[in-house]
């Protein structure tokens, strides 16, 4: 991977190779990828303003997803499954109530559900947010999609490594896009409801396997769509293991 750097003295800019620090090998990664993984030793970074980020990186264990869809099992060797990107925030616990201001923004419903439903008990389960790490050509998508893995809470079976081609939103800009979609959706989703009030640390970066179907992408598990023509077309070569 190389990254642009500039010369004080000429005030001009020059290309630099970025190699890993753990093994020394050369990092590579597409036009616009912001987060990246070591080919040889698998470690995860992130490229921001401040130079090389160490991150925690997994992805989906595709022969669990594969079990677990509710429409039955695939072929491991399905060409129409691809792997996504995506940020994983992990909740904690409001370090104080949430104001009685806040919950009002919130439908009487929603914090039903909340309350309710088993999944979304901090006290109890890890709870986590998602974000989509790749630009879809509308927002909106991206958004709707955060709200349904999120509502969702697959408990997911990671394995190390990320998969993390075409992961153009970095750890810091995802942040603040979630804070943007728990707006845009907070009134009907509860997991970004519960967003909205929760502490969040560091976020991982995981690979999310999606099936081909018609014009659309399909996470297995949660139901989650989103449409192909919402999606660069690199994204569709993303292989999960």
């Amino acid at each position: 991977m190389r990254k642009q750097t500039e010369n004080s003295d000429t005030a001009s800019w020059r290309t630099e190779v970025l190699v890993c620090p753990q093994c020394g090998d050369r990092l590579e990664a597409g036009t616009g990828d912001r987060v990246f993984t070591c080919k040889r030793c698998e470690t995860g970074y992130e490229l921001g303003g401040d130079g090389l980020r160490e991150l925690k990186a997994n992805h989906v264990y595709l022969g669990w997803w594969l079990r677990n869809r509710p429409a039955g099992p695939a072929g491991a060797d399905d060409e129409r499954i691809v792997s996504l990107p995506f940020w994983r925030f992990e909740l904690a616990a409001p370090q104080e109530k949430p104001s009685a201001e806040q919950q009002a923004r919130v439908p009487a419903e929603v914090r039903r559900q909340i309350s309710e439903r088993s999944r979304f008990d901090l006290s109890t389960r890890r709870v986590y947010a998602y974000l989509p790490a790749f630009r879809t050509r509308n927002l909106g998508s991206a958004f709707e999609a955060a709200a349904a893995i999120t509502d969702t809470q697959p408990e997911y079976e990671l394995n190390a490594g990320a998969r993390s081609n075409g992961a153009t939103y970095g750890s810091r800009e995802a942040a603040k896009l979630l804070d943007a979609a728990v707006v845009y959706q907070a009134g009907k989703s509860p997991g970004l409801a519960l967003t909205g009030f929760c502490r969040r640390r560091p976020p991982e970066l995981i690979g999310v396997p999606f099936e081909v179907e018609g014009g659309e992408l399909v996470e297995g598990v949660s139901g989650t769509h989103l449409p192909l023509e919402e999606i660069d077309a690199a994204l569709l070569d993303n292989r999960p293991d």
